[in-house]
């Protein structure tokens, strides 16, 4: 006899049926989602800091920035939305809109995406 995923009662009716009703079923889509959903929003939040960041810089009329003081504001450079390459080995990496490109050791320039 089958059960029903997600609370376990007996289930009648067709043989495939997974659960006993529409909210089950729902329940138990949206458990299954929200461990994906955790690690995106994760992710999203690095990301929007990061971006708030180079913003704040860029506002500041300071184009350029050291890898210490980013990382002091809590910077991550794991994270990034796209890069592109300026030239061979030097590449621009993008918060969105907002990108830095390295211009010395330690150092970079924010670029917006054209």
């Amino acid at each position: 006899m089958n059960h029903c995923l997600e609370c376990n009662n007996k289930l009648s009716g067709r043989s495939d049926k997974k659960f006993c009703s529409n909210y089950c079923r729902a329940t138990f889509h949206n458990r299954k989602s929200a461990l994906d959903f955790k690690e995106i929003k994760t992710i999203n939040k690095i990301l929007k800091k990061n971006r708030q960041l180079l913003y704040d810089k860029m506002n500041s009329e300071k184009l350029e920035f050291t890898l210490k003081e980013m990382e002091e504001k809590g910077f991550n450079f794991h994270y990034l939305t796209s890069y592109c390459e300026i030239k061979s080995d030097l590449f621009c990496k993008f918060c969105y809109e907002i990108g830095y490109l390295p211009i010395g050791k330690n150092r970079f320039k924010i670029k917006l995406k054209n």
